[in-house]
């Protein structure tokens, strides 16, 4: 599955304690799924006008992912 901008994403999957616990809160766990192409954590956000796919992120604002950048 492609999401908008191409990079694919995978089915939503359980999202682990260490995770869950970094996340930043009103984030929707529940749609988390680790996306292939960057290896980091996105979720769906439905909003009042739009729904979109945004990254997990820590309270400092950091993206949750399961492999270091680069």
């Amino acid at each position: 599955m492609q999401d908008a901008d191409g990079s694919g994403r995978s089915d939503a999957v359980s999202v682990p304690e260490a995770v869950s616990s970094i996340a930043a809160p009103f984030q929707d766990l529940s749609t988390a799924r680790v996306r292939p192409g960057d290896g980091c954590y996105w979720y769906t956000h439905r909003g009042p006008v739009e729904t979109t796919e945004l990254p997990l992120r820590t309270d400092a604002g950091n993206p949750i992912c399961t492999r270091p950048a680069g």
